[in-house]
């Protein structure tokens, strides 16, 4: 039996993707998904991933975040798909006290992902290939770079692929102040 506000396995596609439910939730018609997108969907999809996870498993019942009922992240990318997230990304995770992601490399489905709410993408090249991939479905999906909602302006979030890990960590702390910004505007 589902213990409410718990979080379940969901998505056949990727079982990383956590539906997040609650009685309000299960009633509220107002759910919202959230798809992060970055190149390989090793490093900055999966950091954002998680980062939003936790904000949501951690939410109050009664915060607005508990209307987020769906995150998943892929890439548009196959250099890495099939691979875990990046070991950079995971200890910068673990480092600010979030569990490992437990999460398979894939690829944006433009016909499966169309579905979510917001599409949020890490720069402009990944956000022109999900537009392109995007103009053969119908969607109602919102596409924005994720560095939009950035306090301090910076619209692209690098990628920390093959860095030290104070890229990862750099990059970390622009994911959260874009997420942290973008909770507010839901």
């Amino acid at each position: 039996m589902r213990v409410p506000g718990e979080p379940r396995i969901e998505n056949a596609r990727n079982e990383s993707a956590i539906k997040f439910f609650s009685a309000m939730t299960d009633s509220n018609s107002s759910s919202l998904s959230v798809l992060f997108v970055c190149h390989g969907n090793i490093c900055r999809s999966t950091m954002a991933q998680q980062y939003l996870t936790q904000k949501v498993l951690k939410a109050p019942d009664n915060s607005p975040l508990k209307r987020i009922t769906l995150i998943d992240s892929c890439g548009t990318g196959d250099d890495d798909l099939g691979s875990q997230p990046d070991p950079g990304t995971q200890t910068v995770l673990e480092n600010h006290g979030h569990p490992r992601l437990s999460h398979i490399a894939r690829l944006f489905d433009a016909r499966k992902d169309s579905e979510f709410d917001y599409i949020l993408c890490m720069d402009t090249f990944v956000m022109r290939g999900v537009n392109r991939s995007l103009s053969k479905v119908k969607t109602g999906a919102k596409v924005e770079l994720l560095g939009k909602y950035d306090p301090k302006g910076v619209s692209e979030v690098l990628n920390p692929w093959m860095c030290p890990i104070s890229m990862f960590e750099q990059c970390y702390q622009h994911i959260s102040r874009c997420i942290d910004k973008f909770i507010l505007s839901l």
